[in-house]
């Protein structure tokens, strides 16, 4: 009841003086988001920031929008300037390989869609290349 409560406070200060406010949330482990659901409800924007630990590269995406698609993706990196939006994000799922290179064996491309966002991304395949060989 508290959460809902100051969610709505927070709602009507936004609505009387127009400026925006953000609540962040807590993702649990599961995915879901920690606390009432309730919450959801109530906002107009729901968006998660999504990423490996390890890497620069995140990706914001809309969950709910009251007032506009959810199809959209946006892929940034963190600079040292902050978050950069990523203009040709199909680089960030693709390695350089040299043509003449054994890596190539098992190394595939495929094309994916995420909401209206197309990427190439590349499937690796792990072996031993010893063992290939000596099968063929």
């Amino acid at each position: 009841m508290q959460v809902k409560e100051c969610t709505s406070a927070l709602m009507r200060f936004a609505k009387t003086t127009n400026i925006p406010v953000l609540l962040i949330g807590h993702v649990t482990k599961s995915g879901e988001i920690a606390g009432p659901r309730v919450l959801e409800h109530i906002v107009d924007v729901v968006l998660y920031l999504e990423g490996e630990r390890f890497t620069s590269y995140r990706m914001l995406r809309a969950v709910k929008n009251r007032f506009g698609s959810t199809d959209e993706l946006g892929v940034f990196e963190m600079s040292e300037s902050g978050f950069q939006a990523v203009s040709n994000a199909t680089e960030m799922f693709l390695t350089e390989q040299d043509p003449d290179s054994d890596v190539l064996v098992g190394l595939a491309f495929t094309v994916i869609m995420d909401g209206s966002r197309t990427f190439i991304i590349e499937v690796q395949v792990i072996f031993e290349l010893s063992l290939y060989k000596k099968q063929w």
